[in-house]
Formats: structure tokens, sequence, C-alpha cells
């Protein structure tokens, strides 16, 4: 047999396995079942039974690994369990492939959700904060941001958010509902040591989360463990001098703790751009008081109220300021709206209680309830929230 004949046995035989391979594939194809229906999950879902849940899409993926679809569903079913398996969800979501905006804000969305249940809180923001700038009407997105910043003792951002979230929510009763959201963060604060108990270990685990770092180590200095505490913040400070939360968590515990000659020292290294910004002002002005400039130390705290009407530390300090300073007209005009805030604090649970009875499915709340809402929160330093209360009283709810 010569060569050539060697070479077109050869190409025969090839052809022939070729051959044999395509018609096995196109056999097996034939005969491959489609991918079972993914309309039976939120069933499974409504009924808690994630295994058949999972068992369901696993196939489904089995079949079609790339889609959309059935990576959200499974990444939804890891995250809705008793025993969640955020390592999974996130596998899922990051299989997901789209370039529509809506489609990424809910895998942010859920991405977030898995990163909170591994309480990496700083990567569950960031998910988050990223779906609201895809899709800023993307579902709990913004509700999860309220709820992180509430258990880190995050007020002030969440009077923010929760205001400009209320302000483009299409819903009337979720428009109330935010509004209740900061009442509720008024009236039921967590305490110190249900938030040291809760971070510890997620701090151990990642000292980097600045500011779940900061809600720990201000519960330290509560729970009278300032050394802790300030090294803590002090360390932050270190590895990001332009903090300017951390530098005011700081320069607020060190306050607390009742370290003058320290709060000295830390505020001499506050960077100078940070220290003329308004929201260190009380920080002067109890460096001033210290020292006995009473009437300086009255003018930095009117600043600092400025800042934060709602400040109730600054406002019982500004009134003692004046006091001593001499000037007791003003004194006594602060000593009345301190009386009135405690008054409207000691009101709030209640008035939180009635609205939510009251609130009907279609978003209405008795107006003579949102006016004194309204007022309740003009006395307790925050304005702009008693300016929505009055709108919901009017019938505008904006």
């Amino acid at each position: 047999m010569t060569r050539l004949d060697r070479l077109r046995e050869f190409l025969v035989l090839v052809l022939i396995v070729l051959g044999a391979g395509l018609g096995l594939a196109l056999g097996l194809m034939r005969r491959s079942p489609p991918p079972p229906s993914l309309d039976s999950i939120p069933a499974f879902l409504a009924a808690h039974d994630f295994k058949s849940a999972e068992r369901i899409i696993s196939r489904y993926l089995a079949v079609r690994p790339d889609n959309v679809q059935a990576n959200m569903l499974m990444a939804q079913v890891a995250l809705a369990r008793v025993d969640q398996k955020p390592t999974l969800a996130l596998d899922h979501l990051a299989r997901i492939r789209s370039t529509t905006p809506a489609v990424e804000a809910i895998v942010e969305l859920n991405r977030g959700k898995a990163y909170s249940a591994l309480g990496r809180h700083d990567l569950a923001e960031a998910s988050w904060k990223r779906a609201l700038r895809l899709d800023p009407a993307v579902p709990e997105a913004g509700w999860a941001l309220l709820g992180l910043f509430y258990v880190q003792g995050r007020r002030s951002e969440a009077h923010d958010l929760a205001l400009e979230l209320q302000a483009r929510e299409p819903d009337p009763r979720d428009r109330i509902q935010l509004l209740l959201e900061l009442v509720r963060q008024d009236v039921q604060p967590i305490g110190a040591e249900s938030t040291a108990r809760t971070f510890e270990p997620i701090v151990r685990d990642n000292p980097g989360d600045a500011r779940t770092v900061v809600a720990f180590a201000r519960a330290l200095v509560k729970l009278n463990r300032a050394d802790e505490g300030l090294g803590l913040l002090r360390a932050l400070v270190k590895r990001d001098p332009a903090d300017r939360e951390a530098w005011d968590a700081l320069l607020t515990a060190v306050d607390e703790a009742s370290r003058p000659a320290e709060l000295e020292h830390d505020y001499a290294s506050l960077p100078p751009e940070l220290a003329r910004l308004p929201r260190f002002a009380s920080h002067k002005a109890a460096l001033l008081a210290e020292r006995g400039d009473w009437q300086g130390a009255a003018e930095a705290y009117q600043l600092a109220l400025e800042f934060d009407p709602s400040a109730d530390r600054v406002l019982y300090r500004m009134a003692r300021a004046l006091k001593n300073a001499g000037d007791d007209r003003r004194s006594d005009a602060q000593a009345r709206l301190i009386y009135l805030r405690r008054l409207a604090r000691e009101d709030l649970t209640a008035l939180y209680d009635e609205a939510n009875r009251g609130l009907t499915s279609k978003g209405e709340l008795a107006p003579d309830l949102c006016l004194r809402l309204a007022e309740a929160r003009d006395r307790m330093g925050r304005p702009d929230e008693a300016k929505r209360w009055r709108a919901v009283a009017a019938g505008k709810s904006r």
C-alpha cells in the first residue's frame, strides 16, 4: 500500500468518525428534554419550599447556564431562605450579563443582600448605592440602605436619604412610611450593648469597614470601654485623615468620655480644611467652654445648631454657655426650647403608634395627626421633616 493509499484510508476513517460523532450529537440534541418551566418558583418561594425551587432552577441551568432569569432566581432563592447561602447567590449573580440598567440594578440589589449576609456592610452599601444610581426606582435598595444606616447610627444620612426617596416615591402609602421610618429611628434607637455585640465579630473580620468600626467604637465608649473605642477611631483617622465621619466620631467620643486634654490634642490634629466645616463647630465650642470662653463657646454652638438643629447635646450646652456668658435672655429662650423638645420626645412614641394604626392601604392618614407629627418634628429640630408632614396633611404628601 502506497503512502497516498494510506492517506486516503486515514481520511476516510476520520470522516467516518466525525460523521458518527455528529450523528450521535444530533441524536442527543433531538432527545434532550427542554428545560423545566420556572413558572412554579414563586409558589415554592411563598411556601418556603426552597429545596424544590433550587432543584427546578438547577435543572433549568443545566440546559441554559447563562439564562438571566434562572440565575437571578437562584440568587433570590439562596437569599430568601432562613439559612441563607450568600456565596451561592454571589456566584449566580456574577454569571448574569446584561446591558439593561433595570436588570443591573436588581443584580446590585441582590448582591448587596448577599454581602450583608456575609457581614460585609461596606460592600453591601456600595452595591445598594449603585443599584439606586442605575435605577432610582429599584425596589428595596433605598430601604436596605435606611436599615443599614439605622443599625450603624447614621441618623443624618438616613434623614437625607429618606427625604430624597420620599420626594420621588410614586406610592402615597410608601411616601408616608418613609417619613415614619425617620420617626421610628428616633423613638427606637438601638442600644450600645446590642450594637457592640452585633458588630464586634464583623469588625474583627473586616477592620477596613470604616462605618461599622465607627458604630462599634462609639458603642464601646458608651459601655465604659473608652480606651478600646478611642483606639479604633484614632486608627481610622490615621489611616484616612480626610475621613470627616471618623474625625467627628472620634472628637464626639472623646468628649463623651470626659477627656478634655485628649480632646484638645485630637482637635489640634484635625486637618484645617475639616476644622473649618460647620459640623466640627460643636467640638471647637467644647474646647472654648473648657477654657472658660463662654461667649466664644456660645457663638460656636450657634454655628453647630445651624448645621444640625436636632442636636440635643449642643442645645443643652449652648444654654449653659449663654448663661455663663451673662446672656440670660437667650439662655432662657434656649431653656424653653429644651423643655418643648423634651415634651415632643415624650409624645413621639404615641404619635408613631397612632400613625401606624391609622395609615390606610391607600396611604391616607388623618390630617390632624399629620399636623401633630409636624409640630413634634419642628420642636425636635427637624423642620424639613415637619414640612413634609404638613404637605401630607394638606393632601399633597410630597
